[in-house]
Parts: structure tokens; C-alpha cells; sequence
């Protein structure tokens, strides 16, 4: 099969243009000189032949007439842009000093009324190149020849660099970049500046802005009607617009600091309407640098273009047509590394500005003979007077073209025109593909050989994309989040408000009855006081209005809140995603989301539950006997906790200078420290840690006191609960707490234990773009280097399988033409 496509890659295109027709080169007249070879049949069949020509005659001319008259208004209206032939003579660029002006303005006339009376549906004609006229297998093998290198340059792998394209070289001002937006079909390239920011076509060629190869890859799309371009690298999308691809291009290119660098801009352009090719635009030679410019420009230039110039790339030299082929520098840069020209394909651009007999000599391919030959281009738009601004940029040049070609009988045998040229750019890079063919295999299934035993060894050849590696980590969070929600369970909350409300208790214990310096009764004579003093069951009230008024709903659901908080951190920084700030963002607002309208209800809920606490409490007697047991746990902690702040003192004073200290402030204790500063002899702070360490002590005689006095005869009833502070308090506390939990538990704690999971799975698995999900998954090295390593190996699987394929329909084709020689 592959011979077969070079045999037909091999057989030359024949373009033939529609001839003009002329008045005295019928067959009529060469029928009539055939006839005077036989006199006997001369005289009748002359004038037989005569009268039937007068009649074709007749008819031809007013079928000409009928045509003048129906396009005569059209004509008239549009004269300014048609009959003013010497300005569209300039677009092309004659002059109208030249002497044969009247000729020139005649055929430029006739070329401009051409040009108007086209029809729109001769043109729609040559609109779309791959119809029915076209070779289907050599459609079908450029397009899988581009994907098979579209996959190898995904893989990352050098056997991409196997894969033929066409590399446009040529000089500034040749009209490349014209050239390769006539092919697209768009301007879309990056034109010359007067500033960073403005874009002026008019400066093309006169300044540098192409300061790095762009790798152009068009992909025909017969099914889609949308035109669209893609930078694979810069995962932008789809841009439609094309003027934002130019300006992303004028941006990259700016963008680097040197003038000219070889790391690629890769572009690829979606549209009906462009053929599958593999371009690359290099910058343009230049001859002579600017002042801006460096010296080295011109060498760095060249050295770039060399390099993108190397087998197995096939070379599109493109060369203005008023500049002399000996002077091309595409040409002459083309011949250093394609001497025979085997692999050169010559494009001469601006043909309308050289007489046409010279255009036939330069497009005969005999002066610099290449091999791919050359083929004549009119890539300039035409002015607005002459188009619909609206059309295709293919469409205008094509018409143009049609219309100046088909007024120059010279280009008759040669081939011209941008639609011959997609064509030619389709056969000849099919062609050089097809000869890397077999290369191309064995350097695939070398590199998939490697990556396969490395994949191997150290993934055991388990799969992972982006979206099951995001799959993993959700299910590692909702496991590791079943886990720890244990610490949310009833009697673990419990403990914890139980905790909170405890402090609060203390330390009302601590200004009301525990306080020692108090210039109040002491609590020493509590245990002597009657059931019904005021004072202390005044004392014991304002104890308890304070406790039950302290907020409990917005304590008890704060405390639980923050606990949550802490095993969502917890979760955060243990388990797969410590790694991922995105996740972890999602993670945490996730539990903001679901926690915060959930706690605000349930304060409102506990604060009106515990209402009628705030106004009387009934206590019964087995409830008294646990506070009392609880209170002497507290009572015992808090001691504890003192002896060890006392100990701290004492190690950062001395024990003996301590000793002293406390002394002297116990028998000066209604005096002022600073004045006792001077007698004493001690400094300020020795005597302030002192007295300190004094009160501690104190207050923990006094607790010890009391520990013995609840656990006495006198805390035993419910009676004397306005002896009994700590105990009374206890139970309140015990109270607002069975209280509180009940309502958080069901309110909040149930309510985001089932809502968590769901909200995980909502935010990391439902509402991430595919874009969010892949770089997710990057963010772990170890994840990332195990997609890569996967991608690389599923694109030379996928290359592997399309070139094979090309080959076994190439042996089934040998097959089948040996077979029918062995028939015949």
C-alpha cells in the first residue's frame, strides 16, 4: 500500500486553467485546413463548415451580449473599484508610467471584470479541497501519519523528532507569513510593532517579532463547522477568535528576553477547511541588522533555521519573485543541507509583480532545479474595494489568483495557485512520513520495550489517571474521617463540655468562696454557719445565676465546634492529602460550610432548653451524692494543680530563700510590698514571686480544708447545699451539660458526621474540571511521575498500533497486487 501511495505521490499533479477562449483558433478554422487535403471534398465541406461557423458565431455573440447586458449595471455601480485599473494594477505592483499603460490598464480592466464576475459557486467549487477529485488514501495517510506524531511528541520521546514536517524558511518580507495564513485560511500570526501593545499590518517585515519556531499543526475537521486553534502546552483551551491567538503569539514571542530561541510555540488549528499538515514557521533571515539588533542576530538566525532544516524535514523555501533566485537566502540555506534538492520544495511568492514570460521560466524549474519543483503563489489580499471583507482569507487570495493566472496563458503548464499548494504540502509530506515509516516502528517499540519494564518494576503495572488518583484520596479522606469521628461520639462531646462548664465553675469558686485575701467572712466558718444564713445562701445564689447566665449554647457548641475543627486539621496534615493546598482548602471549607449555620442553631436550641435552670433546679438525692464524688475530684485536681505551681516557684527561687520570703510576708502581710522592699532587704521581684507563692499555698490550704469538709458528715445531704458550694455547683453543671449535649449531638454533631462525606465527594470528584482534577493529581511528585510514566507508555502503544496498522494494510496491498499478477 505504501508503494502504492508513492507511486501516486510520485505522478505530477496536472493543473490545467481555463483557457481564453479565441475567435480564430476553433476547431472550425482547423477543420477547414484539414478539408483542403482533399480537393474533392474541399469546396463543399469549406463551405458547409463556413455557414455552420457563421451561426456558432451568432450565437456566441449574443450569448456574450446577454451577458454584457445583465452585468452592464453592476459594472456601472461598482466602476470605481473595477474600472480604476491603474489602482488595482498598484495592489499588484505596476505602475501606470510603464508605456504600454493602455494595454496594461486594458488587461487590467478585463483581469478586474473577471475577478467581479466569478461566480460565487465556481469558487465554492474550490473552496474545500478534500472533495470527491481528491485521493482519499492520501488523506487518510497524512492524517494518521500527524497523529502518530502528535502522540509521539505527547509521549515526550525523541522518535518524534523521526516524524517529518514542513519547515517554512525564507527572508523577511518574502511573504511567509502571508504564505502560511493563506494556507489557515486567518491572519493569525504576529505582525511588526510601533509599540508592545499595538498591531499594525502595514509594518510586517520591517521589525522582528518571530523570535521562536512555532509548530503548527492543522487538523481538518470535515464533521465540525467551528474554526478554532489550541496551545497544547498552555491549556487554554479553545480560542475561536483569531485575532487572540495573534496577540498570544505576538505575547510569547515577547516574552522571552534573547531575539531569537529554539524553544517551540506549539499551535494547533482545528477548521474544515485546511488539510492536515505539519508546519513549522521559523524566523526570517535578515541581511542586515538594525541598531537594536545584535551582531550575532543573523548567525543565531541561521544556526536556528539549520537546525529545524535537517533530514528528514522536508524544506519550503519560499522566495519573493522580484528578488533573484541567486540571491534567495532560503535557497542557498536549503542547498547546504539538501544539495540535490530532494527534499526542497520552492514557493515563489508575489508573482504579479514580474512579467509573466519570467514567471514561466522561474516556475519551469530549470534555472535552480529542485526536485518537489516550485509553485507559483499570489498570497496578498486583495484591497477592500475589490472584496467582501467578510469571506474567507483562502477564498479572496484563491479568486485573486484565479483571476490574474487565468489573464496569463504563460502559466498554463505550470503549477500555480495557494490550493495547488495544500495539495503538493499533503502529497510531499505523506510522502517523506511514509519513508520514515519503518525507522519510525522500530524506535517506538524500542522506547515502549523500556518504558513497559520500567512501568513494570516500579508500579507493577497498576494503572493510575488523575481521576482515580483523586478518587483514591477522597476515599482515603472519608476513611481516615470514619476513623477519627469516633472522637465525636455522645460521651466524648460530654467530657468535653463537661471540661469547659468545669473551668467556668472553678473559677467561680475561686472569686466567691476560694478567694483568701477576701475582706470578707471566711470560708473557714462555713461549716459552723446555719442552714438559713443569708449571706451564703445569697452567696450560693449569685454562684448560681452566673453560672446558668454565662452563655452555655454559645460555650458548648464553640467547644465543640473547635473540636471539630481539630480533627479536620488533624485529617489535613495525616492523611494523603498533607501535600495538596487545593484539597485541603476544599477540605476545610467543606467542614466551615456544613458546621457554621449547624452551630448557630444549636446554641439557640441549648440556650432555650436550659431556661428553667436559670430559675429554679430541683436536685435529687443521688444526683447530690455524684456532684459530691465529682466535686472531690475537682477539688483534689485543683490542689494538684497548685502544689505544681508552688513547686515551679520554688525551683526558680530556692527553697530556703523561699522560705524566708513567705515568712516575712506572712508577718507583714497588710503591708506594701515596695515599702517592705527597702526594710527586708529583698528585691521587688523576689518579694513579688513570693507572694506569689504564698497565695498558692494559701489557696490550697484552704482547698484542703475543704476537701475535708465535703467529704464530712455535713455535705451529705442536699439539705445543707448552701454549705456545700462545690457540690451544688457541680450538679448545675452536670445539668446544663446533659442538657447541652443532648441538642449538639443531634443538632450539629449527627447532622455533619452525614454530611462531610457527601460534601467531599461533591467538591473533589463532581464540581472539579477535567483541568482541576490533572492538576491535582500533579501535585503529588510521586503520583505525578507515575501518570507521566503511564501517558508516555499509552501514547507509543497507541503510535505502535497506528503505524502497524499502516504496514499490514501495505503487505495486505503487495499481497493482493501479487496475487492478481499470478492470475494474469
Amino acid at each position: 500500500m505504501i508503494r502504492r501511495f508513492h507511486s501516486l505521490l510520485r505522478s505530477r499533479s496536472a493543473i490545467h486553467h481555463q483557457r481564453n477562449t479565441r475567435l480564430y483558433s476553433s476547431p472550425v478554422a482547423k477543420a477547414l485546413l484539414r478539408s483542403l487535403r482533399f480537393p474533392a471534398l474541399g469546396a463543399g465541406a469549406g463551405v458547409s463548415i463556413l455557414v455552420w461557423a457563421d451561426n456558432k458565431f451568432a450565437e456566441a455573440a449574443g450569448y456574450t451580449k446577454a451577458i454584457w447586458d445583465s452585468t452592464a449595471d453592476t459594472l456601472a455601480k461598482s466602476w470605481s473599484n473595477i474600472a480604476d485599473a491603474a489602482g488595482w494594477f498598484r495592489f499588484n505592483g505596476h505602475s501606470n508610467k510603464d508605456p504600454k499603460s493602455t494595454t496594461t490598464i486594458t488587461v487590467a480592466a478585463a483581469t478586474a471584470a473577471a475577478y467581479a464576475l466569478a461566480d460565487d459557486d465556481d469558487l465554492e467549487n474550490t473552496r474545500n479541497p478534500f472533495d470527491a477529485n481528491h485521493d482519499d488514501q492520501i488523506i487518510a495517510l497524512t492524517k494518521t501519519m500527524i497523529e502518530i506524531r502528535t502522540l509521539l511528541q505527547q509521549a515526550g520521546n525523541t522518535t518524534a523528532l523521526i516524524m517529518p514536517s514542513i519547515v517554512v524558511i525564507g527572508s523577511q518580507s518574502s511573504g511567509k507569513s502571508s504564505l502560511l495564513e493563506t494556507i489557515v485560511g486567518h491572519e493569525f500570526l504576529p505582525k511588526c510593532l510601533r509599540s508592545p501593545y499595538i498591531f499594525t499590518n502595514s509594518l510586517r517585515g520591517n521589525n522582528m517579532v518571530t523570535r521562536r519556531p512555532v509548530e503548527l499543526t492543522l487538523i481538518h475537521t470535515p464533521d465540525s463547522a467551528s474554526e478554532y486553534g489550541e496551545f497544547p502546552a498552555l491549556k487554554l483551551g479553545r480560542i475561536t477568535d483569531f485575532s487572540q491567538i495573534q496577540k498570544t503569539l505576538t505575547d510569547l514571542n515577547l516574552a522571552v528576553s534573547e531575539w531569537v530561541t529554539d524553544d517551540p510555540i506549539q499551535l494547533n488549528i482545528y477548521s474544515p477547511r485546511v488539510p492536515d499538515l505539519s508546519l513549522i514557521d521559523l524566523p526570517g533571515y535578515i541581511q542586515v541588522t538594525n541598531q537594536d539588533q545584535p551582531d550575532r542576530l543573523r548567525e543565531e538566525i541561521e544556526l536556528l533555521c539549520e537546525k529545524y532544516i535537517k533530514p528528514p524535514n522536508v524544506i519550503l523555501a519560499v522566495c519573493a519573485a522580484d528578488i533573484d533566485l541567486a540571491n534567495s537566502t532560503a535557497l542557498r540555506a536549503s542547498k547546504q543541507v539538501d544539495p540535490k534538492g530532494d527534499r526542497t520544495l520552492g514557493v515563489i511568492t508575489k508573482m504579479d509583480l514580474i512579467p509573466a514570460q519570467e514567471g514561466f521560466e522561474i516556475l519551469s524549474n530549470n534555472r535552480y532545479p529542485l526536485r518537489l519543483g516550485y509553485i507559483g503563489v499570489i498570497c496578498k489580499v486583495p484591497p477592500q474595494g475589490l472584496i467582501r471583507r467578510s469571506r474567507n482569507i483562502t477564498d479572496l487570495v484563491t479568486k485573486n489568483e484565479q483571476a490574474y493566472f487565468s489573464g496569463h496563458p504563460e502559466y498554463e503548464s505550470c503549477v500555480v495557485g495557494s490550493l495547488n499548494l495544500r495539495k503538493q504540502l499533503m502529497r510531499v509530506l505523506a510522502n517523506s512520513m511514509a519513508n520514515s515509516l519503518q525507522a519510525t516502528h522500530n524506535q517506538v517499540k524500542k522506547s515502549l520495550e523500556q518504558i513497559s519494564y520500567q512501568y513494570k518494576v516500579k508500579y507493577n503495572e497498576r494503572n493510575l489517571t488523575p481521576e482515580s488518583y483523586v478518587a483514591q484520596t477522597v476515599d482515603q479522606i472519608k476513611s481516615h474521617f470514619k476513623q477519627i469521628s469516633s472522637n465525636l461520639d455522645r460521651q466524648k462531646v460530654r467530657d468535653l463540655l463537661k471540661e469547659r462548664i468545669n473551668a467556668q465553675v472553678l473559677d467561680l469558686l475561686a472569686e466567691l468562696y476560694w478567694d483568701v485575701q477576701a475582706h470578707e467572712p471566711n470560708m473557714t466558718d462555713l461549716p459552723q454557719a446555719k442552714l438559713d444564713d443569708k449571706y451564703w445562701k445569697a452567696k450560693l445564689e449569685t454562684a448560681t445565676y452566673r453560672l446558668t447566665r454565662l452563655g452555655i449554647g454559645r460555650l458548648s457548641t464553640e467547644a465543640t465546634v473547635d473540636r471539630v475543627r481539630e480533627l479536620i486539621t488533624q485529617i489535613c496534615n495525616d492523611s494523603s492529602i498533607h501535600s495538596h493546598d487545593f484539597a485541603k482548602q476544599q477540605v476545610i471549607q467543606a467542614s466551615e460550610d456544613i458546621i457554621e449555620p449547624k452551630a448557630y442553631q444549636a446554641s439557640d436550641q441549648v440556650e432555650n432548653c436550659i431556661k428553667p435552670l436559670k430559675y429554679e433546679i430541683d436536685i435529687e438525692e443521688r444526683e447530690w451524692d455524684c456532684a459530691r464524688i465529682r466535686a472531690l475530684d475537682l477539688i483534689s485536681t485543683e490542689i494538684e494543680l497548685l502544689d505544681h505551681v508552688f513547686e515551679k516557684i520554688r525551683e526558680s527561687v530556692g527553697s530556703r530563700y523561699l522560705g524566708k520570703v513567705t515568712s516575712l510576708l506572712r508577718e507583714h502581710q497588710d503591708e506594701d510590698i515596695e515599702l517592705l522592699e527597702g526594710k527586708s532587704g529583698y528585691s521587688l521581684a523576689v518579694l513579688e514571686k513570693g507572694k506569689e507563692a504564698l497565695r498558692w499555698k494559701q489557696r490550697a490550704e484552704l482547698l484542703h480544708f475543704r476537701k475535708r469538709v465535703v467529704s464530712g458528715k455535713q455535705c451529705k445531704s442536699v439539705k445543707n447545699s448552701s454549705l456545700c458550694p462545690e457540690v451544688f455547683l457541680d450538679v448545675v453543671a452536670e445539668k446544663l451539660v446533659s442538657t447541652a449535649v443532648m441538642f449538639i449531638n443531634v443538632e450539629l454533631i449527627s447532622e455533619f458526621i452525614h454530611q462531610f462525606p457527601r460534601e467531599i465527594d461533591h467538591r473533589l470528584l463532581q464540581s472539579l474540571t477535567p483541568e482541576q482534577i490533572e492538576s491535582f493529581a500533579r501535585e503529588d511528585p510521586v503520583a505525578r511521575d507515575h501518570i507521566d510514566l503511564q501517558s508516555k507508555k499509552d501514547c507509543l502503544e497507541q503510535a505502535l498500533i497506528k503505524i502497524e496498522g499502516i504496514m499490514a494494510r501495505d503487505q495486505l496491498s503487495r499481497r493482493s497486487r501479487r496475487n492478481a499478477r499470478y492470475r494474469f
